[in-house]
């Protein structure tokens, strides 16, 4: 990826603000925003000085990958190999080595202790994580000069830069090639499951190669019908062997990652012909969702965004069916902590946040509808990173 001059001076900025002299982050997610490169294992580290080029320090084997970024100061460390020292022994040696290099002794250290929900590398299947034995070390090197920065590297990362947008319309364009495949394999007879598995292989089958793309990852889940639909709201759904039948609505909520960018897009799709009581619910959840749209903007109180969606559910005599809030941020992460769109949270939104807005409703013996873009928010308006068609489609039309 390019150069993100932007992000490195907004960074350095902010930490002279906060009073920080470096900070120190191993979790892929802040890795990439601190340095443009998107770990393979999770076993990278980054020390950003307040006035330096960011150091990575990474196991051999993910020179390419560092390419990517926008560090030219890389310390690789053997990892796997029969002579290699264990990667904590190597990393301890080389974070010390960076410390002094770098000065740091003795001055305020920020990292990233306070993270529970955490986005994987590119190596998802069996990640490392940032726990005791990380911390010990970093307590070995630095002492007391360790404050937790979590909730300001949360603040940091709501506003993209430039770079990071055209990273997320990139991750959103590779989601859409599932999003095609999803209204081709929706169709009664086919599982829910096996739905899932065709879009998550086109993902990975035509995003690789898609404008440079190297790395991608869709995760998919389907939930259709009257009774597992009614369920598709609850967090990080299960795709069932249930066959879809004429009339249900087949719902599919996707994450996609590309180098590290992530998007969240929702479709509900009709399995053959749409009946009257399904169609007047998308159109209202359409509606829904262009009336918490056209909140959108800078200096916003996010509350807002809901209580726009909310109002339109509720006029519609639905609102019994909509138990959720109406979306989150999103980018380094599936799901950000900020900013939420969500009742009773005034802060403003800004310029420069990416959010997804999300309304829907769901009930036994009807299903769930759920329409769900990923949007910028610019300072008069908002401009779409997804660009999916939003209208009712169903697959026997």
């Amino acid at each position: 990826m390019p150069r993100d001059k932007e992000r490195l001076a907004r960074l350095q900025s902010g930490m002279a603000n906060a009073g920080l002299d470096a900070i120190v982050c191993r979790l892929p997610e802040n890795v990439l925003l601190l340095s443009g490169y998107w770990p393979m294992n999770g076993m990278s580290w980054v020390v950003l000085d307040r006035e330096q080029e960011p150091v990575v320090i990474a196991p051999v084997g993910e020179e390419e990958c560092i390419e990517d970024g926008w560090s030219n100061n890389t310390f690789f460390y053997g990892w796997g190999g029969v002579d290699d020292a264990p990667p904590d022994v190597s990393v301890a040696r080389l974070l010390e080595e960076t410390a002094v290099r770098l000065g740091l002794s003795g001055r305020r250290i920020g990292y990233e202790a306070s993270f529970e929900t955490i986005a994987p590398p590119y190596a998802s299947g069996e990640h490392h994580v940032s726990a005791r034995p990380a911390n010990n070390m970093l307590n070995r090197l630095f002492n007391d000069s360790l404050v937790d920065v979590t909730a300001i590297i949360d603040a940091w990362r709501a506003v993209k830069t430039g770079v990071e947008i055209a990273a997320l319309r990139r991750a959103n364009e590779v989601a859409a090639l599932g999003l095609e495949v999803f209204v081709k394999a929706a169709v009664p007879g086919a599982k829910e499951s096996e739905v899932a598995a065709a879009v998550e292989a086109a993902i990975y089958g035509k995003g690789v190669g898609y404008r440079g793309v190297r790395r991608c990852r869709g995760w998919a889940s389907v939930m259709s019908g009257p009774d597992q639909g009614a369920k598709a709201w609850y967090q990080f759904l299960t795709s069932s062997d249930r066959r879809l039948q004429e009339g249900d609505t087949v719902l599919l909520e996707l994450g996609t990652v590309v180098e590290g960018y992530w998007s969240d897009l929702t479709r509900t799709v009709i399995a053959g012909r749409a009946g009257e009581r399904v169609r007047e619910g998308y159109n209202l959840v359409l509606e829904a969702q262009q009336a918490g749209i056209d909140t959108l903007r800078n200096g916003v109180p996010a509350e807002q965004v809901y209580d726009a969606a909310r109002h339109v559910i509720e006029a519609g005599g639905w609102l019994n069916m909509y138990p959720h809030g109406a979306g989150h941020g999103v980018g380094f992460r599936y799901h950000e902590a900020l900013p939420a769109l969500s009742p009773g949270n005034k802060e403003p939104l800004q310029a420069g946040m990416v959010v997804t807005v999300e309304p829907g409703i769901y009930g036994q013996g009807f299903g769930g509808i759920r329409i769900e873009d990923n949007l910028l928010v610019t300072e008069d308006g908002c401009e779409f990173l997804s660009n999916f068609p939003r209208g009712l489609l169903e697959t026997g039309a």
